[in-house]
């Protein structure tokens, strides 16, 4: 198994909550493998996590039927993880010789 190369978009909505309930502007995902690790800066965008938190209240108010606003704010959140995704940059990686590990099988680190 090898340390992931790229954030996913799909991690955006956790990585950004955890930046909204920190207060924090930057945070450090570290991607750990026995065969490596890969540390990724992720950057706090106050616009996603409005509409983040937009998206929640609608889930919180799903039972009046309000599912088409809910439909284009989950859309426009997950359009912008893919661009906060790749907004995020690789700031390390780590060589498997530098991991402490008992893996001791083969390690394809991209």
């Amino acid at each position: 198994p090898a340390p992931h190369v790229k954030v996913l978009p799909r991690m955006m909505p956790q990585l950004q909550g955890q930046l909204l309930a920190t207060g924090a502007a930057t945070l450090h995902l570290v991607s750990w493998s026995p065969c490596g690790s890969t540390v990724f800066r992720v950057t706090a965008d106050l616009d996603y996590q409005r509409e983040m938190g937009e998206a929640l209240a609608l889930v919180a108010r799903q039972a009046t039927g309000d599912g088409e606003e809910l439909g284009r704010l989950s859309r426009a959140v997950r359009e912008r993880s893919v661009v906060l995704a790749k907004r995020s940059e690789r700031v390390a990686l780590i060589p498997p010789s530098e991991c402490v590990s008992v893996y001791d099988g083969p390690c394809a680190v991209g």
